[in-house]
Protein backbone atom coordinates (compact mmCIF):
# COMPACT_ATOMS: atom_id res chain seq x y z
CA UNK A 1 0.00 0.00 0.00
CA UNK A 2 1.23 3.47 -0.88
CA UNK A 3 0.03 6.75 0.56
CA UNK A 4 -0.56 9.60 -1.90
CA UNK A 5 -1.90 13.15 -1.75
CA UNK A 6 -4.04 14.63 -4.52
CA UNK A 7 -2.56 17.66 -6.28
CA UNK A 8 -5.50 17.86 -8.70
CA UNK A 9 -9.18 16.96 -8.46
CA UNK A 10 -10.13 13.66 -10.12
CA UNK A 11 -12.07 10.41 -9.67
CA UNK A 12 -10.22 7.30 -8.46
CA UNK A 13 -12.45 4.92 -6.50
CA UNK A 14 -14.41 8.01 -5.48
CA UNK A 15 -14.01 11.75 -5.87
CA UNK A 16 -10.58 13.08 -4.88
CA UNK A 17 -9.99 16.75 -4.18
CA UNK A 18 -6.73 18.70 -3.93
CA UNK A 19 -5.10 17.88 -0.60
CA UNK A 20 -6.92 14.57 -0.04
CA UNK A 21 -4.65 11.83 1.30
CA UNK A 22 -5.46 8.22 0.48
CA UNK A 23 -3.80 4.89 -0.13
CA UNK A 24 -3.51 2.90 -3.34
CA UNK A 25 -2.86 -0.80 -3.58
CA UNK A 26 0.51 -0.84 -5.32
CA UNK A 27 3.59 1.15 -6.17
CA UNK A 28 2.60 0.92 -9.85
CA UNK A 29 -0.77 2.60 -9.16
CA UNK A 30 0.92 5.34 -7.14
CA UNK A 31 3.49 5.95 -9.88
CA UNK A 32 0.83 6.03 -12.63
CA UNK A 33 -1.25 8.60 -10.74
CA UNK A 34 1.90 10.64 -10.07
CA UNK A 35 2.96 10.40 -13.73
CA UNK A 36 -0.42 11.79 -14.76
CA UNK A 37 0.08 14.78 -12.47
CA UNK A 38 -2.76 13.85 -10.17
CA UNK A 39 -0.97 12.97 -6.93
CA UNK A 40 2.24 13.33 -4.98
CA UNK A 41 3.49 10.00 -3.63
CA UNK A 42 4.05 10.34 0.11
CA UNK A 43 5.52 6.90 0.61
CA UNK A 44 4.77 3.35 1.55
CA UNK A 45 1.88 3.10 4.00
CA UNK A 46 2.89 1.26 7.18
CA UNK A 47 1.76 -2.37 7.24
CA UNK A 48 -0.82 -3.32 9.83
CA UNK A 49 1.04 -4.52 12.92
CA UNK A 50 4.31 -2.98 11.76
CA UNK A 51 6.44 -1.56 14.55
CA UNK A 52 7.68 1.40 12.50
CA UNK A 53 7.51 2.77 9.00
CA UNK A 54 10.68 2.56 6.97
CA UNK A 55 13.10 5.47 6.78
CA UNK A 56 12.32 5.78 3.08
CA UNK A 57 8.60 6.11 3.76
CA UNK A 58 9.28 8.75 6.41
CA UNK A 59 11.35 10.75 3.93
CA UNK A 60 8.70 10.40 1.23
CA UNK A 61 11.08 8.87 -1.30
CA UNK A 62 9.42 5.52 -1.87
CA UNK A 63 7.68 5.29 -5.22
CA UNK A 64 9.06 8.55 -6.55
CA UNK A 65 10.33 8.60 -10.09
CA UNK A 66 13.15 10.88 -11.18
CA UNK A 67 15.01 13.40 -9.11
CA UNK A 68 12.24 15.99 -9.02
CA UNK A 69 14.42 18.57 -10.71
CA UNK A 70 13.83 20.00 -14.13
CA UNK A 71 16.41 19.28 -16.77
CA UNK A 72 18.91 22.09 -16.89
CA UNK A 73 17.96 23.35 -13.44
CA UNK A 74 20.82 24.86 -11.48
CA UNK A 75 19.12 25.31 -8.12
CA UNK A 76 17.96 21.71 -7.73
CA UNK A 77 14.63 22.90 -6.28
CA UNK A 78 12.53 23.08 -9.45
CA UNK A 79 9.85 20.42 -9.58
CA UNK A 80 7.62 19.77 -12.57
CA UNK A 81 4.10 21.17 -12.41
CA UNK A 82 1.16 18.75 -12.54
CA UNK A 83 0.57 19.92 -16.12
CA UNK A 84 4.16 19.16 -17.11
CA UNK A 85 3.87 15.72 -15.56
CA UNK A 86 0.62 15.12 -17.39
CA UNK A 87 2.12 15.75 -20.85
CA UNK A 88 5.39 13.98 -20.14
CA UNK A 89 4.38 10.67 -21.76
CA UNK A 90 3.68 9.60 -25.30
CA UNK A 91 0.67 11.16 -27.04
CA UNK A 92 -1.76 8.21 -26.72
CA UNK A 93 -1.03 7.88 -22.98
CA UNK A 94 -1.43 11.62 -22.43
CA UNK A 95 -4.77 11.67 -24.25
CA UNK A 96 -5.99 8.60 -22.32
CA UNK A 97 -5.01 10.22 -19.01
CA UNK A 98 -7.27 13.21 -19.74
CA UNK A 99 -10.41 11.10 -19.30
CA UNK A 100 -12.18 12.28 -16.16
CA UNK A 101 -9.68 15.05 -15.41
CA UNK A 102 -11.72 18.14 -14.57
CA UNK A 103 -9.20 20.44 -12.92
CA UNK A 104 -9.04 23.38 -15.34
CA UNK A 105 -5.84 24.75 -13.78
CA UNK A 106 -4.02 21.45 -14.38
CA UNK A 107 -5.41 21.22 -17.91
CA UNK A 108 -4.28 24.79 -18.68
CA UNK A 109 -0.86 24.10 -17.18
CA UNK A 110 -0.60 20.96 -19.32
CA UNK A 111 -1.60 22.89 -22.44
CA UNK A 112 0.99 25.59 -21.73
CA UNK A 113 3.68 22.97 -21.10
CA UNK A 114 2.79 21.06 -24.26
CA UNK A 115 2.90 24.19 -26.44
CA UNK A 116 6.24 25.21 -24.90
CA UNK A 117 7.66 21.71 -25.35
CA UNK A 118 6.75 19.00 -27.83
CA UNK A 119 3.73 20.90 -29.23
CA UNK A 120 2.02 17.74 -30.54
CA UNK A 121 -1.09 18.58 -32.55
CA UNK A 122 -3.21 15.70 -31.19
CA UNK A 123 -2.29 16.45 -27.58
CA UNK A 124 -2.94 20.20 -27.97
CA UNK A 125 -6.33 19.48 -29.56
CA UNK A 126 -7.28 17.02 -26.79
CA UNK A 127 -6.25 19.48 -24.07
CA UNK A 128 -8.17 22.33 -25.71
CA UNK A 129 -11.27 20.11 -26.00
CA UNK A 130 -10.95 19.10 -22.33
CA UNK A 131 -10.70 22.76 -21.31
CA UNK A 132 -13.86 23.61 -23.25
CA UNK A 133 -15.83 20.70 -21.77
CA UNK A 134 -18.09 21.40 -18.81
Amino acid sequence: MYEVQAIASFDHHGSRKVGDRFTVGSQRQAEELEKKGLVQVLGSAPEMGSTAASTEADSGTVGRTGSGTAEGSTSGSTTPTPGELLVGGNAPDVITSLAGLQDKAVLQSALDAEKAGKDRKTVVEALEAALKAD
